[in-house]
């Protein structure tokens, strides 16, 4: 079966309107975090800068996937001292898809954003995403810009067109972090993935449930500081196997 995403361009900032959404299920941020120390103060802030902006009924939630270095800490004494911000601490390390789910689960938003705790993005962009969740249940986000080894540029078509062929869905940019979701579609959708497709199993099981999605251009930030794991040999091996295991239990379920 294939799946339709609509493709859309957004408008400026200035032009945004909110009127007719609504916010009375709050919006929030969830940032999965592991060591990220020197990025997670700056991803905090500027989410809380956003949000503030529009709305009383928000929040900022961190998953701490068991850092080793001062992440903790420095979200622990941020969110003493403002309450939009919520920590949830892993006590072992449960990995992007653990980290995703936990914060899925824990949200308390009816609109949650995700997106990297490494500020790949404009926080500012997900205000120009947000009238489009009156009309839609996902909107995932592509990078108009990628500056990219060329190697994992490949590995990234490469992939998509693997998810493509397998699930019935084209999305530009599966794995990319900025995706705004409505709580409600996780009501009945049952996450598995430990590591890196998690992305595209949670988008999977959002179109095979009937729900509306969309994709638009934003503009992206490589990470400043510290290292993505993402295209180690490991974890991309790691992606190939959950992949398989998702596709058969998705064949199983539908016999």
């Amino acid at each position: 079966m294939k799946y339709k995403i609509d493709r859309l361009e957004l408008p400026p900032l200035e032009e945004v309107d909110l009127t007719n959404l609504d916010l009375s299920g709050g919006v929030g941020v969830m940032l999965p975090a592991y060591n990220e120390e020197e990025n997670i103060e700056r991803a905090v802030k500027n989410s809380v800068e956003m949000l503030a902006s529009f709305t009383d009924n928000y929040e900022v939630l961190v998953v701490n996937d068991a850092s080793t270095d001062k992440t903790g800490r420095i979200l622990e004494d941020m969110s003493r001292d403002n309450s939009h911000i919520r920590v949830v601490h892993h006590k072992k390390n449960l990995r992007l898809g653990g980290a995703i789910r936990t914060g899925f689960k824990e949200s308390g938003k009816e609109i949650i954003f995700y997106c990297d705790s490494d500020s790949p993005v404009d926080m500012w962009d997900v205000k120009r995403v947000l009238p489009l969740m009156a009309t839609y249940d996902l909107v995932a986000g592509y990078r108009l810009t990628r500056e990219e080894r060329f190697i994992r540029k490949v590995y990234s078509k490469t992939y998509n067109s693997i998810i493509r062929s397998l699930f019935g869905f084209k999305l530009t940019d599966i794995n990319f972090s900025f995706k705004l979701i409505k709580k409600k579609v996780f009501e009945n959708i049952e996450l598995h993935s430990n590591g890196g497709f998690i992305d595209a199993e949670f988008i999977s099981e959002i179109l095979r449930g009937g729900f509306r999605a969309a994709e638009v251009g934003v503009h992206y930030y490589p990470r400043a500081t510290g290292e993505s794991t993402m295209a180690s040999p490991s974890v991309i091996l790691e992606i190939m196997a959950e992949m398989w295991k998702y596709y058969q239990r998705m064949k199983k379920g539908s016999s």
